[in-house]
């Protein structure tokens, strides 16, 4: 293999959901990449249109659990198919596909429709990217360092192991021994005013169910909310928005950030290295 990609020749292979292996049945699911430009990529629907048309009891939250953690999985390996293979029989790989290599986003884009997606799901994939949640990756990775380790759109059932009426995924879920802390927020420059109190609103209600759930759980969870851009709008609505979102933040989070103050990265560092009290 690495003799391939050192001459621009990646792979990819197709992966599949295969809930009942002896039956036969069986439903693309999500891509795996490897070029010589990184690890190995893992891409998929988060909604899992496709399969759940045809599974509509699918247990998406633990699929995505599935995907994620192979995704770690492959980024600690260098035996890509051995990874892959050892998920099954329920997800099950195709053979390994040849691609020009580096992979770009088009082509990444382009196979997602022809295999993982329903009609038009290109559109879609693109319509339900978060744009905020990218953009408090990037405040956490500035201030915490390249090296913290956090997942994307984690949800109840992984958190506190069960389904939980009110709660949304979160846009950084960062595990520990003793439980999680979530990142989560707004960012003016992504969204209007009245987009930003409405995420607002879901990012406090989501926390205050999770305070409410963690001690039944027993689980520690720590909930940061972050306020982006604050100063990027002069309008009177941005300004109303901004404040809004940190009394709500204030309220229904351990810690509430606004990234216009310089101790905002401070604090945190501070949370993130503080063993559970």
């Amino acid at each position: 293999m690495g003799d391939e990609l050192s001459r621009g020749i990646g792979k990819y292979w197709v992966l599949f959901l295969q809930p009942l292996p002896e039956a036969g049945e069986r439903v693309a699911i999500a891509l795996v990449f490897y070029d010589k430009t990184d690890r190995p990529v893992v891409e998929y629907d988060p909604d899992f249109s496709k399969a759940r048309k045809l599974y509509s009891d699918l247990d998406t939250d633990g699929l995505k659990y599935c995907l994620e953690t192979l995704r770690t999985d492959l980024r600690s390996s260098d035996q890509v198919e051995a990874t892959l293979n050892s998920y099954g029989p329920q997800i099950s790989a195709s053979n390994a596909r040849r691609i020009v290599s580096p992979v770009s986003e088009q082509v990444i884009e382009m196979l997602l429709a022809r295999y993982v997606y329903l009609a038009k799901g290109k559109r879609a994939r693109k319509e339900q990217k978060d744009k905020v949640g990218e953009e408090i990756a990037t405040f956490v990775r500035n201030n915490a360092g390249p090296d913290i380790q956090f997942r994307t759109g984690v949800g109840a059932r992984e958190i506190v192991g069960r389904k939980l009426p009110g709660t949304k995924a979160v846009a950084i879920a960062i595990p520990s021994d003793r439980g999680w802390t979530l990142i989560d927020g707004v960012d003016l420059n992504q969204s209007t005013a009245t987009a930003a109190i409405s995420r607002a609103d879901d990012v406090a209600r989501t926390y205050w169910n999770y305070s409410r759930a963690a001690a039944d759980a027993g689980v520690q969870i720590r909930r940061v909310g972050v306020i982006l851009n604050g100063h990027s709008h002069l309008s009177k609505s941005s300004h109303e928005a901004h404040d809004y979102a940190l009394h709500r933040f204030q309220v229904d989070s351990d810690l509430a950030l606004d990234n216009v103050s310089t101790e905002a990265g401070t604090h945190l560092r501070e949370l993130l290295t503080r063993k559970g009290e």
